[in-house]
């Protein structure tokens, strides 16, 4: 779900949107869509085009909460969709009180007489854009059109939703690589998020109110105005979050929920965070280890990338890349499951002293960079994870790690953040594991660096009639892989049926047996090159559980230091 709440600004590691899309995404693809979403979120919504799409007549009449509108910029073509408004409380308490503005996309199915379930996917985050998301994947998502329509939105202070929760006004300084920074002190960049907040509240805005609860309650008041029946969920990482919510709150209207990289309402990722990321690097090195091939090419690979990032750091290449921001940016990788193959290729380079791979992401990470609504972000994580935050459970989760581990996704972060930010403390029930019986699929990667495989089982055990698979070769985010829709595709045909996993035997076959299993991974060798830059990047409009901030204050303190 949520993210380590990033940067504190004495930790010049934690700025940046982290991913889960596929990192095959090409430059144009994303500056395409950066360019369609650059005015998401000001009140000036985005820019506008028409579609004369005729409404389906299988789909059922809306209620006048959903207002049909022209569609953005950036959908795919060819295809039929329909936008809108969907108008909901700010305050779900109060049906009368001030109402908010969703953007909303559905992409009605090609066949004549679809199922009358449609998927809607959540978005994660907290603070991505699922309009964005699915406009820009659509080669992956269009394919749950195969028998149902697919429904997504840009949830409640996100993407051009109104209000969205932005503070790019006094959050941005100058992060051109040549330019020098604005020089703003810690404590005055902690101060201009209190600004935003105050700014956000004279607005009109109650930032209580952008949480997981009142999130979920969109959901189903989305579902209730377009006139569904029932219909299945797709959540990946905060979505999945967000998905146990609706199971818990709303669970009329549900026939069944698939949940990709989980994120358990009663997990609290701030706490495991470096844990989970350490057992990701482990899982790689393992696997190189026990390829011959990759074994006699990349020896000892945790030692080789600690001591490549204190060189770094001793001694940064350019003033903005340091170790810590080179670690980040390896951590980013992690997330999807092609990129994996060529770390161990990237982290030999980095100890040979070879940065410019790495420089080349950097610049273009930051060249597609897009908005983002950290007021959403924080105003979840503040609620729902800082005020059960355990930092002795932290403490004793890190002792036995490198310090790299310990000090990069410390969160004490969450603490400095959360104290500029007030918001009210989310209620006990959202420490508690969500119980339910409705059909549910649970997916995960065996390398995923931030939502392991154990959340999955945690949260398979407590519900009734799910399913739980891991990817031997899979990261964050597998739904959309060839076999992860494979299997969810069959899911949704016949929830209440066990899946059938003749591609997850083929997975196991593999150059390498790890823990009992063959992953597929072909490690890159050295002779090989590196895939551009555009490729290897995970896609940098979508984040997920780490903060958008965490990249952008790595670049500013980086200047800031070079430039002393």
């Amino acid at each position: 779900m949520t993210a380590p709440l990033s940067p504190h600004p004495r930790h010049p590691h934690r700025t940046a949107p982290s991913l889960w899309q596929r990192a095959r995404r090409s430059l144009l693809t994303l500056l395409t869509l950066v360019a369609a979403t650059a005015c998401q979120g000001s009140g000036d919504g985005l820019s506008f085009f028409s579609f004369d799409t005729e409404v389906p007549s299988h789909v059922p009449p809306a209620t006048s909460a959903f207002t049909p509108a022209a569609c953005p910029a950036g959908l795919p073509r060819g295809v039929s969709v329909q936008c809108g408004w969907l108008a909901v409380p700010e305050d779900p308490a109060r049906p009368d009180g001030p109402h908010i503005q969703l953007a909303v996309t559905r992409y009605f199915s090609a066949r004549p007489n679809p199922a009358p379930d449609p998927v809607i996917y959540l978005e994660g985050g907290p603070g991505g854009s699922g309009v964005s998301t699915v406009a820009a994947m659509f080669s992956e998502f269009g394919a749950l059109r195969t028998n149902r329509d697919l429904i997504t939105f840009d949830q409640r202070g996100t993407g051009s939703s109104l209000p969205g929760l932005y503070c790019e006004d006094l959050l941005e300084p100058d992060y051109s690589v040549e330019g020098g920074d604005d020089g703003d002190s810690d404590d005055d960049y902690l101060q201009q998020l209190a600004q935003c907040h105050q700014q956000l509240t004279a607005q009109g805005h109650n930032l209580d109110l952008y949480n997981s609860a009142t999130n979920a309650a969109d959901v189903e008041a989305l579902r209730v105005a377009l006139g569904y029946d029932q219909w299945n969920l797709l959540g990946i990482s905060y979505g999945t979050r967000l998905a146990l919510t609706v199971m818990r709150d709303h669970p009329q209207g549900l026939r069944s929920v698939i949940l990709d990289s989980t994120v358990p309402v009663e997990h609290n990722l701030f706490e495991d965070v470096a844990a989970n990321a350490h057992r990701a690097f482990t899982a790689l090195f393992d696997a190189c280890e026990a390829n011959a091939h990759c074994a006699d090419q990349y020896p000892d690979l945790m030692n080789a990338l600690l001591q490549a990032l204190d060189t770094m750091d001793e001694n940064p290449p350019e003033p903005y890349l340091t170790g810590a921001v080179a670690f980040e940016i390896l951590f980013q990788l992690m997330y999807s499951g092609s990129t994996l193959p060529y770390l161990p290729l990237l982290i030999s380079q980095l100890a040979a002293g070879n940065y410019r791979a790495l420089n080349s992401m950097y610049g273009q990470l930051y060249s597609a960079e897009g908005r983002f609504p950290i007021g959403m972000y924080l105003s979840v994580n503040c609620a729902e994870e800082a005020p059960f935050l355990d930092l002795e459970r932290y403490e004793v989760l890190t002792a036995d790690l490198p310090a790299r581990f310990r000090e990069h996704f410390s969160p004490q972060q969450t603490v400095d953040f959360c104290q500029h930010w007030p918001v009210a403390a989310a209620p006990a029930l959202e420490t508690k594991p969500v119980r339910s019986d409705i059909p549910t699929l649970i997916l995960a990667g065996y390398f995923d660096p931030v939502t392991p495989p154990a959340n999955g089982e945690q949260v398979h055990a407590e519900l009734g009639q799910s399913q739980f698979m891991t990817f031997a070769d899979g990261a964050h985010g597998v739904s959309l892989d060839p076999c992860g829709l494979e299997i969810t595709l069959q899911f949704l045909d016949s929830p209440q049926q066990s899946a059938q996993q003749p591609c997850l035997e083929r997975l196991a076959i593999g150059p390498f047996a790890l823990l009992g299993q063959r992953a597929p991974i072909a490690f890159a060798a050295p002779t090989d090159p590196l895939p551009s830059a555009a490729d290897l990047l995970p896609a940098p409009w979508q984040t997920d559980h780490r903060s958008l901030l965490r990249f952008v204050r790595a670049r500013r303190d980086a200047v800031t230091r070079g430039a002393r």
